[in-house]
Order: C-alpha cells, then sequence, then structure tokens
C-alpha cells in the first residue's frame, strides 16, 4: 500500500464508522426500514435478471438499456382490470397513465428511498419505469409485483391514485 492509499483509508475509517452506527441507530428506531435496506443488500449481491426473475416479474418486462434499464407493462391486457373498474366512474381505465399513477403511491408509501432513482414515462397502452439504477429498478418492480398480487394492498394503495 502507497503512503497516500493509506492516508486516504485513514481519513475514510471515522466517515465509515459514523455512517455505519448511523445505520445501525436508523434500523432499531425503525424496524421496516431495517428490512428494506436488508431487502436492498439482498438484491444487489444476489439479483440476477435472468429467465427467472422475468417470470416471477410477469406480466411486467424488463427492458435492458445501454444505461440503466426499463421495465414495462402493456396496459389493458386484463391484469388487475377489476382493480381499475372499480374507480371507472372517476376516469380509472386501467391504461399506462393509470398504472403509472398507482405505482407513484406505492413508490411513495413503500419504497421512499428509491424515489430519487426511479421514474415514470407512460404512455396510453403501456406502462413503463426507467432508472439508470438497475438493482434500485429490479427491487422496485419485484416489490411492486408483490404488492400487485396482495389484492388488499394494491386496492388501498389504489384507493390513494390519483387519475391522470
Amino acid at each position: 500500500q502507497t503512503e497516500k492509499s493509506r492516508d486516504c483509508s485513514e481519513k475514510q475509517s471515522p466517515c465509515l464508522h459514523s455512517l455505519k452506527n448511523h445505520f445501525q441507530k436508523m434500523t432499531k428506531e425503525n424496524p421496516q426500514i431495517s428490512e428494506r435496506k436488508k431487502n436492498m443488500k439482498f438484491i444487489k449481491r444476489k439479483i440476477k435478471i435472468n429467465e427467472e426473475f422475468n417470470r416471477e416479474i410477469a406480466p411486467f418486462f424488463w427492458v435492458k438499456q445501454r444505461a440503466g434499464a426499463s421495465v414495462c407493462l402493456s396496459a389493458g391486457d386484463g391484469y388487475l382490470q377489476e382493480i381499475f373498474a372499480a374507480r371507472a366512474d372517476e376516469g380509472f381505465i386501467g391504461n399506462g397513465y393509470d398504472w403509472s399513477s398507482l405505482a407513484q403511491v406505492f413508490l411513495d408509501e413503500h419504497c421512499a428511498e428509491l424515489q430519487e432513482k426511479i421514474a415514470f414515462d407512460p404512455e396510453a397502452d403501456m406502462f413503463c419505469a426507467y432508472s439508470k439504477d438497475k438493482y434500485a429498478l429490479a427491487d422496485f418492480i419485484f416489490q411492486f409485483k408483490k404488492a400487485c398480487e396482495n389484492k388488499p394492498l394494491i386496492a388501498d394503495l389504489f384507493s390513494r391514485a390519483e387519475a391522470d
């Protein structure tokens, strides 16, 4: 090790120690944060975006890009249509904009730490979320798909979605 690299690591140690203590304190005070952080670590280390992952997130589909990735859903294919039909009188029809509103509520309430990393670009016939950080996007869509499969949870989230 060079003297310069030793200096650098010595200077970083107190900071890293302080961050570790802050993280431990934060997670003790809020177990939900602890669980989400643990999930993020798991995904960043272990997730492989492969056929198995694609099956788990279906009917959403993964689109690899040069810088990051997107995840999309062909809107109006019937997936969770009963959720949108429950608020048809408010203008919800299950299009890409409606899915984006639902996904935004989920992001706000269940994945707040990913808000700066996930963006939406819906069209009438397609929901699309994208990120430069493919691991953050993978975590988001994996958790969102699990929420979609929990009918009471997704109905509750959708009750706070705003029509576009």
